[in-house]
């Protein structure tokens, strides 16, 4: 791919990324790599972005408050399994081998105390301050709703994304802004060359320096 020349707003994480110039579309981002393989990206790589079309992020706003209302249904004698770091041996060969290392699982209620009478009061803290499983419950309802209001706000920032960007031109990046910078002895001298740049195409902007008396000009496209 060439070099971007232009930026723009991805339907689902909202953010600023590199558009294809080929293609116009969004260059994959949201990803972290590994063992120099991509793992995950953002569900907007490779589609178009904001400001060229809404369809994605309107789905986006869509899946968010649907998952929401969902997440806030949840009542705590509807959780029946619980997330709790154990222990265990590594089971790997190597020089690590049966050395400890924290693991997830998922228990049930039986299960959950039982490990919870197996533990010292040194790793209490596996099951996150959790005295008792109805605690447990409780817990994972709470961590839901946040959830729940994260989905929310996203997709409000979506709608306002929608608002500002839908329609609106692609942003030229940074590295290919043509940049200006002159300085006059007056005010007047300085907005006439002003006027001249807006002509062939600049954006100019005039502002007085106190501490010299000096006008500066800077201007950009």
């Amino acid at each position: 791919m060439s070099k971007a020349t232009h930026n723009g707003t991805c339907q689902v994480c909202g953010r600023t990324h590199a558009v294809n110039n080929k293609w116009g579309d969004l260059a994959k981002h949201g990803y972290t790599v590994q063992f120099n393989y991509f793992r995950g990206t953002c569900k907007g790589s490779d589609n178009s972005p904001l400001e060229v079309s809404k369809v994605l992020a309107l789905e986006t706003i869509k899946d968010c408050l649907t998952q929401a209302e969902r997440f806030n249904a949840v009542t705590p004698d509807q959780i029946k399994l619980i997330k709790v770091i154990v222990k265990v041996r590594c089971d790997e060969d190597g020089w690590y081998a049966g050395a400890w290392e924290k693991k997830e699982v998922m228990m049930n209620a039986t299960e959950w105390e039982a490990h919870r009478l197996s533990l010292s009061s040194q790793y209490s803290g596996y099951l996150g301050n959790s005295r008792t499983f109805e605690d447990a419950q409780e817990r994972a309802v709470s961590a839901l709703k946040r959830e729940a209001a994260f989905l929310i706000d996203h997709a409000g920032m979506l709608e306002f994304r929608i608002e500002t960007h839908y329609g609106q031109p692609l942003q030229r990046r940074e590295s290919d802004i043509e940049r200006i910078k002159e300085t006059f002895d007056s005010m007047p001298e300085a907005y006439t060359r002003a006027e001249e740049l807006k002509l062939e195409g600049w954006k100019a902007r005039v502002s007085r320096r106190n501490y010299d008396s000096h006008t500066t000009l800077t201007a950009t496209r």
